[in-house]
């Protein structure tokens, strides 16, 4: 996929569907960590209570293996939104069914957060 496209689906994902799931704009914003730092994360509500986690990666290479570095990209991602300071709900928001299959396979085998909520997102044609 090209970059171009993948900007366009997350910002699709960003500007209409999670505003749609959630009833409030997402917007790229600066956030404290429970370290003291900060960190900028591309889709955090308005009231700042859901960070959204977007992967348009696969979960599958095209020789049909599990896509390591797609999953330890999103965990990557996860790890910094579980270090937020004031603990706002996680959610992992997949466009590739083969990922989602690959997030629920590693959240059996307690290898992925239980408490972030994975959401597939439909794209239009």
């Amino acid at each position: 996929m090209s970059k171009e496209l993948n900007v366009d689906i997350e910002k699709y994902i960003r500007d209409i569907a999670l505003p749609k799931l959630y009833g409030q704009k997402f917007v790229q914003k600066s956030l404290l960590l429970q370290s003291g730092g900060q960190y900028k994360f591309d889709n955090v509500s308005e009231d700042e209570n859901i960070v959204a986690i977007i992967s348009t990666s696969p979960g599958r290479t095209p020789e049909g293996k599990q896509a390591t570095e797609n999953l330890q990209k999103l965990r990557q991602n996860v790890y910094w939104a579980t270090m937020i300071e004031h603990n706002p709900k996680i959610i992992v928001v997949l466009t590739e069914q083969s990922m989602v299959n690959l997030v629920k396979e590693e959240k059996k085998k307690d290898r992925f957060p239980k408490e972030i909520e994975v959401v597939k997102v439909k794209l239009p044609d």
